[in-house]
């Protein structure tokens, strides 16, 4: 047994060596082959590879296995070369007198515990607050919030807006076989229109669901594209900001609300191994910029909600 173990131990650095790359190859795949939907799932887990991969750097230089550690640091260049640019802030906006706070949640279908998303947006307050995963009990639960806010669309399904703002206009698009819902709502802010658009795509796990998504961020960017004053885009994505899934909606100058403030995961936010972000917040349009983007506390879904302050 002793002998066994000895040399178990002695092969311990080469086998590290061995998981170190095969996980290390993940966000290579992903950035190379993205383009097809199931190796675009790997593109997802930035965080997760830096972290397991500094954590075998330094198992490696402990054993000695210095070449090894040397190959960890090597395979760290990918997932921290697609993390780094949401950390640096983007070119300042020019300052404005018109501040809007934009909030986005996944309530969760099944989760029951209502009152606690209600008292949250009440001490919150956001100007605009997007809801997905609204079940018939969500919807009469929600209509507590009809009171607080003079501007609703709270019909259901799947989908709730509140607003200070009066929506001048409002259509909800039907997009792929699967009909997704996309709200496209016109609002009238005190610094003129915003155009906000929102859904919620299923996750991209599967073929047929994959296309979907293709689909939906197709239409979405079409959408998109006929605005030409301010936009802002939310909702729980399904799909973080590395994925090749939403390309378009970056090659339309939309930009992400996180960036310069990326703080993690949405989802999943207290799971190390599967913690992901994809509720974002998006926009695009003259002068607009965002002056903080925070996520919000653990309100008994699987999602945070997220909030941001733009401004123009």
């Amino acid at each position: 047994m002793s002998n066994f173990l000895s040399a178990l131990f002695k092969k311990l650095p080469l086998l590290l060596l061995i998981l170190t790359i095969g996980v290390g190859l993940l966000p290579v795949i992903g950035w190379l082959g993205g383009g097809f939907w199931f190796l675009d799932l790997f593109n997802h887990f930035q965080y997760q590879y830096v972290w397991f991969l500094i954590l075998c750097a330094l198992v490696l230089a402990l054993m000695k296995s210095f070449r090894g550690a040397a190959v960890a640091g090597l395979l760290l260049i990918v997932p921290l070369v697609r993390i780094l640019p949401g950390y640096l802030a983007p070119p300042a906006a020019p300052a404005g007198n018109t501040v809007v706070t934009i909030a986005s949640f996944n309530v969760l279908a099944s989760n029951r515990k209502h009152a606690a998303t209600i008292q949250w947006v009440k001490d919150t307050m956001p100007d605009a607050i997007f809801f997905t995963e609204v079940s018939e009990e969500w919807t009469e639960a929600l209509k507590e919030l009809e009171g607080v806010y003079p501007y609703f669309i709270n019909e259901g399904p799947d989908m709730a807006f509140f607003s200070k703002f009066p929506i001048a206009s409002q259509e909800v698009h039907r997009v792929s076989q699967i009909e997704f819902r996309l709200l496209e709502a016109h609002l009238t802010t005190p610094g003129g229109p915003l155009t906000l658009f929102a859904g919620h795509p299923l996750p991209p796990l599967a073929p047929r669901w994959a296309g979907a998504l293709d689909d939906f961020v197709a239409a979405l960017a079409s959408e998109v594209a006929q605005e030409k004053g301010r936009v802002v885009v939310v909702g729980d994505f399904n799909a973080t900001r590395w994925s090749h899934k939403t390309v378009a909606l970056a090659d339309l100058g939309l930009l992400e609300a996180s960036k310069g403030q990326a703080p993690g995961a949405t989802w999943k936010r207290g799971n190390p191994v599967f913690g992901i972000p994809i509720d974002r917040i998006l926009f695009r349009g003259e002068g607009m910029g965002c002056k903080s983007f925070k996520i919000g506390p653990d309100i008994h879904s699987d999602h945070r909600p997220v909030v941001a302050e733009l401004t123009w």
